[in-house]
């Protein structure tokens, strides 16, 4: 399918006030294993005032349940995700292994090679979109159309980020306005 309808038929659907924050990930998981493949596809809503991302969606709850969270460490993945905002791409088993510590059950899946979207509102990074897939699948992507693709989900991240942490809500407010 050409890409720019993609897009436009993927915009349409988000148009849709009816559609729940499941709908939203499901379609968005169709339209980016569509223009890029992932064996696990995932939301994360990034909580900076308290160090938190929080799992909005998993293509695979058994391997990453929905609602887990995690604390965000220091480390290069981070720094380039979350505080820079720039795309990380890990290529192979070896890069996978040097940035996430439960590398090893990933790649028991089949994921050896991830793709990091940033999602920013008002120069802030909300959350991530991330795809994984077999070694060196996304080293030659065209990431125009998915950086296009997240920008439409802000709503979507800030209100399932909202809604799962409701116990750090006051910070969640502080850190995004």
């Amino acid at each position: 399918m050409e890409t720019m309808k993609l897009i436009r038929e993927f915009a349409q659907k988000l148009k849709n006030l009816e559609v729940s924050q499941r709908e939203v990930w499901q379609e968005t998981e169709r339209v980016l294993t569509t223009l890029y493949k992932a064996r696990l596809f995932t939301v994360l809503f990034h909580d900076d005032r308290n160090g938190l991302l929080v799992r909005l969606y998993s293509s695979n709850e058994a391997l990453n349940p929905v609602g887990g969270k995690k604390r965000v460490s220091r480390s290069r993945w981070s720094e380039t995700v979350l505080r820079k905002g720039e795309v990380f791409i890990a290529p192979d088993k070896e890069a996978l292994i040097s940035v996430f510590p439960d590398a090893p059950e990933l790649i028991s899946y089949g994921c050896e090679s991830v793709l990091n979207l940033p999602v920013k509102f008002q120069g802030k990074v909300i959350g991530s979109i991330n795809l994984m897939h077999e070694e060196h699948s996304y080293d030659r992507a065209d990431l125009s159309p998915a950086l296009v693709i997240i920008q439409m989900l802000v709503p979507y991240i800030l209100d399932g980020g909202f809604e799962s942490c409701r116990d750090e809500m006051p910070g969640i407010v502080t850190a995004i306005v």
